[in-house]
C-alpha cells in the first residue's frame, strides 16, 4: 500500500501479516481523490474516517492537507497497526479512536464534518440507517460530502441524498450530500 499524493507521497505502508482489513485499492483511492480535488477540496477540511481499516484513506487525507482527520476503528490488531502509522507520521492533525462506530457516534460531540468517509464491512447490515444519520447537519456540514465505499454489487445510489456512484472493479463509492 502506498500513499499517492501530497506530503506523504510515495510512502509505503507494510502492515504485518494477519490483519483483517480490505484496503481501498490504489486505483480506487487515486480516482476518489482526483474527484475530490475538483469537487470537494480536501485542503483544510475536517474529515471523519469511519471503519478506518488499513489507514491509507486517512493518511491520504492528511497527505493532501486536511486540517483534521479522525479515524474510528474497533479491531484491536488493526488499531495497533494504525497507532504504529500514527507514531511514524507524528502528524498532529490525526486522531485515532479505538471503539465501535456506533459507540463513537453516541458519545462524540456532534461536530459537523466537511468530509465523512465510511468503508464498513461489505456484508454489514444497517448501512442505510447509518448513512441517513451521518447526512444530518449535526454530522455533515452544509456543502459537505459523505462517501460510502461498498461492494459494486450493492446499490446505495437509491438512498436519499445520493448524488452518484463511481465504480472501480469490485469496489464502488456512492457520494451523498448533507440533508438540510
Amino acid at each position: 500500500m502506498r500513499i499517492i499524493s501530497g506530503k506523504y507521497r510515495g510512502r509505503r505502508l507494510q502492515p504485518p501479516p494477519g490483519l483483517d482489513f480490505r484496503p481501498t485499492t490504489d486505483m480506487a483511492r487515486e480516482a476518489l481523490f482526483n474527484y475530490l480535488a475538483h469537487h470537494h477540496p480536501v485542503h483544510n477540511a475536517r474529515v471523519l474516517d469511519l471503519f478506518g481499516g488499513s489507514g491509507t484513506v486517512s493518511i491520504e487525507f492528511l497527505s493532501r492537507g486536511a486540517a483534521q482527520v479522525t479515524t474510528v476503528e474497533m479491531n484491536p490488531k488493526t488499531l495497533r497497526w494504525l497507532k504504529q502509522c500514527h507514531t511514524q507520521l507524528a502528524d498532529p492533525a490525526w486522531q485515532i479512536t479505538g471503539t465501535r462506530v456506533e459507540t463513537y457516534l453516541a458519545k462524540a460531540p456532534n461536530l459537523p464534518w466537511d468530509l465523512i468517509f465510511m468503508d464498513p464491512p461489505y456484508a454489514m447490515p444497517g448501512k442505510a440507517g447509518l448513512i441517513a444519520r451521518l447526512q444530518q447537519p449535526a454530522w455533515l456540514a452544509p456543502g459537505g460530502l459523505l462517501i460510502a465505499e461498498h461492494a459494486t454489487q450493492e446499490d446505495l445510489g437509491q438512498l436519499p441524498g445520493a448524488t452518484e456512484t463511481r465504480r472501480y472493479g469490485q469496489s464502488s463509492f456512492t457520494l451523498f450530500d448533507a440533508i438540510q
